[in-house]
């Protein structure tokens, strides 16, 4: 009997360690399958429980980053007062608190001048009332101060010092009614009399070589007359600067005056406009005539046209004496009577 087992056994070894590897490992699915499950159970549990969770605080907002960064420029740049405006050593300029920061600025300030410590804040508009007895809008300080203070109105409107400018004007720019040598600039008494636009008078007719090089054709757009010249000749002030046979718009030559380029596309006109202003000076009467991009005199002093606005009727001047830029507006029908000084 134990012979016959012995002689099962060993003619079925490898199938017996199979079928027992073969239960060992579907035992172990099993096992795998129930643990998976419990698992899963168990997750599902815990997503329950952190879902039904309340927080015990509100959400809490961003932190806000701007005193500290305020701070931090505060110590990069301290705070330093501003110059004062005044000229006098002894005289210190009036200044007032910002209604933000609190830091020291000119009464006259619009806005916090402190932009750099990030505040720039808009302040509000001094509505102490200024003693005008008169009612000519000049507050009488100034006039008692200038000597031009009178009950009635239109004393205002007078010339005590004979410049040319009324107390009215002085006051507005600043400066003395009673001293001739200080008025406002004379730009501010000019007026834009008219604005006449004037086209391109020259067109680029054709080109030939002789004598081995090129020369050009120029007319004038009325075809009164006509230029032969070459390149680095001029044309009315304007010089033949360079040409370009392929140019992408055709055949083009290019003029030069003062530093500014003009091009002249062959037989074609420039779609350019030029133009001449007509100024009158309100304090003699006298009128003269201006270009664009050209220097010109008046008072003894030099300006140019910078700009021109054909719509509204004004032009933008050059005040190198001031360095600013100033718009000269149109006559207005209350100053066609020139004040003329006797």
């Amino acid at each position: 009997m134990v012979a016959g087992v012995g002689s099962f056994l060993a003619k079925n070894y490898d199938r017996l360690i199979a079928a027992i590897v073969l239960l060992v490992l579907l035992m172990s699915l099993v096992f795998l399958a129930i643990q998976a499950k419990a698992q899963k159970a168990e997750q599902q549990a815990f997503d329950r429980t952190l879902k039904e969770l309340t927080p015990k605080f509100e959400k809490a907002d961003p932190v806000d980053k701007t005193v500290f960064a305020a701070a931090r420029m505060a110590m990069i740049m301290p705070f330093q007062a501003e110059e004062w405006k005044k000229d006098f050593l002894l005289t210190p300029e009036l200044r007032v608190r910002c209604v933000s920061c609190e830091r020291p600025i000119p009464y006259d300030a619009t806005n916090c001048t402190f932009s750099i410590l990030m505040c720039g804040v808009a302040q509000p508009p001094d509505t102490t009332p200024v003693p005008d007895l008169n009612g000519n809008g000049v507050p009488d300080e100034w006039e008692k101060k200038h000597n031009v203070f009178a009950m009635g109105a239109d004393e205002i409107s007078l010339d005590p010092d004979n410049d040319g400018f009324t107390s009215r004007e002085e006051y507005e720019w600043g400066t003395d009614p009673g001293d001739p040598n200080s008025h406002p600039p004379y730009l501010a008494k000019v007026r834009v009399a008219e604005i006449k636009p004037i086209p391109f008078r020259m067109v680029f007719k054709g080109v030939s070589r002789a004598g081995g090089k090129l020369i050009f054709n120029i007319n004038l757009r009325s075809n009164a007359r006509t230029w032969f010249k070459s390149l680095g000749e001029e044309v009315e002030g304007f010089k033949l600067l360079s040409y370009d046979e392929k140019a992408p718009g055709g055949a083009t030559l290019t003029l030069d005056h003062n530093g500014k380029q003009i091009s002249l596309i062959k037989l074609q006109p420039v779609p350019r406009d030029d133009y001449e202003v007509k100024l009158v000076s309100l304090i003699d009467g006298a009128s003269f005539v201006v270009r664009p991009d050209v220097d010109f005199e008046f008072k003894g002093l030099t300006y140019r046209v910078k700009k021109v606005d054909m719509q509204g009727r004004r032009v933008l001047i050059s005040d190198p004496s001031r360095n600013v830029d100033v718009w000269i507006e149109r006559l207005a029908l209350a100053e066609s009577q020139p004040v003329i000084k006797p």
